[in-house]
């Protein structure tokens, strides 16, 4: 196997201050837990914030992944252009669905966490209602993602991320004390303002939104399969929040702290290893050969920070306990969480990648329609594995779905494209 060393280097500066960025988004997120415990507090906390980031990441999710292509196509003051486009749309559109969802969550919110209480389910609604303007700086933040990344700007994106990471982590560990999860709901929506500020420069002089854009309407009709099939299969996590409900207090913030750092992971791993590749795919000839030795290079940071991590775990676990903020018993389950779902680690981090190759030559239908299938078998599954399991069934359900997805779309795009 042979790699780039050019390459590698710059993947290495930017994996490094991703990894770091995540580090201090975890440790906000562990912060929490470790000042409430693994509770009805933490449970609250954590189901409150999820629906919001459903939609933002379906949403802007699917955009970026449309975005970059298109945006790598452009230079000068057109690429700005297309870009004031985008952001005069997701702005439209988060400001209607925000609305939505604040106006009619009082009559559903209840009955997809049918295990709280009226008390727990008045708190996870009010921390709902708090996280919506967030969304919304964080959907015009994807369009100055996509805008930097499309330009190969990975070190501008991280750094700025990196800013706003280590000093809102600062600012909830001093007041998360004596102010709550409510206030840590509004530290959130202040990070994604704050982050949209240090972005927003790179947009340019402003621009009036040109409905007759070609990019644009192009994009839409990519991107309409992509959003429809992905509200289906990524409500996933609601679905786990649903039958976590009704588990034994601490259990969903244990098994959301597991899907926290295989999530962070693999988000570095697709900021670092997948994006900068995506605008590469859109352009060369060699497409295919370019996707085979990105996925080389995705088994190498995936396989050996999950084996260190599993040597440092075996070693560490009873040094580390009386800094995780759970109780011996927690942190036994939670180990067991990690092991039985690491299907989700190597399956979202390689799926990202086969999923952006298809999205690389504007094919948004078939991986879509893929993870439609495979999460339409999975749902049933889920609810089997729940009942006579309970969360470890859930776990290694999760870890087959995940694996199972990217091999499929990895035969096809092998068929499709190997011998072209």
């Amino acid at each position: 196997m042979q790699f780039d060393f050019k390459v590698l280097r710059k993947l290495s500066l930017i994996t490094s201050l991703a990894f770091s960025n995540y580090f201090f988004q975890f440790l906000f997120n562990w912060t929490i837990i470790v000042s409430l415990g693994a509770g009805i507090n933490t449970d609250v906390f954590f189901s409150g914030i999820a629906i919001p980031q459903l939609f933002l990441n379906v949403i802007t999710g699917t955009l970026t992944y449309v975005m970059i292509p298109a945006f790598s196509k452009l230079a000068g003051r057109e690429l700005l252009k297309e870009a004031w486009n985008f952001f005069h749309l997701i702005a439209a559109v988060f400001v209607i669905l925000i609305a939505i969802l604040y106006l009619t969550s009082p009559y559903w919110v209840r009955y997809i966490y049918p295990g709280f209480t009226a008390a727990d389910l008045k708190i996870t609604l009010q921390i709902f209602h708090i996280q919506l303007p967030g969304i919304f700086f964080s959907s015009l933040i994807s369009v100055l993602w996509a805008l930097n990344n499309s330009q190969l700007k990975f070190v501008k994106v991280e750094t700025t991320s990196l800013i706003t990471n280590v000093i809102f982590f600062i600012l909830i560990y001093i007041a998360l004390p004596k102010y709550g999860v409510i206030f840590a709901s509004w530290l959130l929506v202040f990070k994604s303002f704050f982050q949209l500020l240090l972005l927003i420069s790179c947009m340019g002089r402003y621009s009036r939104f040109n409905r007759n854009s070609v990019v644009l309407k192009s994009c839409i009709i990519r991107v309409r399969p992509l959003i429809l099939g992905s509200f289906y299969y990524k409500s996933d996590q609601i679905i786990d929040k649903f039958l976590l409900s009704t588990a034994p207090i601490g259990i969903l913030t244990l098994f959301n702290v597991t899907q926290q750092v295989y999530g962070a992971g693999s988000s570095i791993i697709s900021r670092c290893v997948v994006s900068t590749i995506i605008p590469v795919m859109a352009t060369s000839t060699k497409f295919y050969q370019v996707y085979v030795e990105r996925m080389k290079l995705l088994l190498l940071f995936t396989v050996l920070p999950f084996l260190i991590g599993v040597i440092i775990g075996c070693i560490n676990t009873k040094f580390l306990m009386p800094y995780l903020g759970f109780n011996p018993g927690q942190i036994s389950k939670l180990w067991m969480l990690l092991i039985l779902s690491s299907g989700f680690w190597f399956g979202s981090a390689l799926g990202g990648l086969s999923s952006a190759a298809f999205y690389s030559q504007n094919d948004t239908k078939t991986p879509t329609r893929i993870s439609i299938v495979t999460f339409t078998l999975y749902i049933p599954l889920k609810f089997l594995a729940f009942k006579y399991y309970g969360v470890y069934g859930l776990s290694i359900c999760m870890s087959g779905y995940f694996i199972c997805n990217f091999l499929i779309q990895h035969l096809i795009l092998r068929k499709r494209y190997a011998f072209n």
